[in-house]
């Protein structure tokens, strides 16, 4: 396969946003990921969403209409993920609720790293904490090369949906003159594989105090900060806003030579000399090319043609002469 380089400004492309909202139940990460995809499409574009939660998601089907459902059933493997996504890309939009059986569900990625530890260690449970870091390999490489080298490339709007806990961590204080540990608050944390949240375009964590705002755990784009607003929720606006942004596939401005430029490139051709000709003529091309002006490159043809043919004949002249 070849390489090729393009002017960045020329490419068009159909931007295809993969979005991943993690939220501890009445976050409102399903809520959420509904109104942005019905913001997305539209009032009457159907988009599909994929169940894993035990259909959850038809407690709201009264909601959002028109949308499809299909039932998402163990095992929670990466391939399985992908075969369940390929099923949707004929619809626009695809909210998957949720993503966070791929590593704690049944078959998921620790269901695979327990599998792979308990054939390394065959029984010897004296083996398994010195085993279980190389036990995780098979469980990330499947994860990397199978669902996140798919998701990444999809080619609608993904909306993910991850499930969140709450997360504790040992600090040390000074208590009485004494350094102790103590366990306090860490917030809460998305149930999936720890660089998920990094690989989408947007990562963001929801919290039931404030349900429906997100709270971004990548930092958003430039691009992106006027369409997922700073403190407030997601919404069909959102989806709306984010539409736009996906099809602002604009040609690129093209500013054609100026008639000065041409006539000065025009005039360096016919007084050119022969041993420099070429090189003008070359560089004037060039010029007209990269500003797609085809009228001012054809006036350069014609004056190198012009110019070229004047000097075979003086060189044909001083030739005569000289004999």
């Amino acid at each position: 396969m070849s390489f090729q380089i393009k002017d960045s400004l020329s490419v068009q492309f159909s931007k295809a946003p993969a979005i991943a909202i993690a939220a501890p139940s009445g976050g409102g990460k399903t809520e959420s990921a509904m109104r942005l995809a019905r913001g997305f499409l539209g009032p009457s574009r159907k988009f599909l969403v994929i169940d894993t939660e035990e259909k959850r998601a038809l407690y709201k089907k009264k909601r959002y209409q028109p949308w499809d459902w299909m039932d998402f059933q163990p095992p929670f493997t990466p391939e399985r993920y992908v075969e369940a996504l390929e099923v949707g890309k004929d619809y626009d939009a695809v909210v998957l609720d949720s993503g966070s059986h791929e590593y704690a569900g049944p078959g998921g990625l620790q269901d695979i790293h327990e599998e792979t530890l308990q054939r390394m260690t065959k029984g010897n449970d004296a083996r398994a904490e010195a085993l279980s870091g190389p036990a995780w390999k098979d469980a990330k490489q499947r994860h990397k090369s199978k669902f996140m080298s798919y998701l990444i490339r999809y080619p609608k709007l993904l909306i993910i949906c991850l499930r969140a806990e709450p997360k504790v961590k040992f600090v040390k204080v000074m208590k009485d003159g004494r350094e102790r540990n103590e366990i306090v608050d860490a917030g809460y944390q998305p149930i999936c594989e720890k660089s998920f949240m990094f690989e989408m375009l947007v990562g963001c964590m929801m919290v039931p105090d404030e349900a429906g705002i997100p709270q971004h755990v990548k930092r958003l784009e430039m691009d992106l900060e006027p369409i997922f607003l700073a403190g407030k929720q997601i919404d069909e606006g959102t989806g709306e806003r984010l539409a736009a942004w996906c099809a602002d596939r604009r040609e690129p401005q093209i500013e054609l030579l100026s008639e000065e430029e041409v006539v000065s490139l025009v005039k360096g051709i016919e007084e050119a000399p022969a041993e420099t000709l070429k090189s003008v003529y070359e560089t004037a091309c060039m010029k007209a090319n990269k500003a797609k002006d085809k009228a001012g490159r054809a006036r350069i043809i014609a004056a190198y043609n012009e110019r070229k043919k004047a000097l075979e004949i003086h060189s044909t002249e001083t030739s005569s002469n000289a004999q």
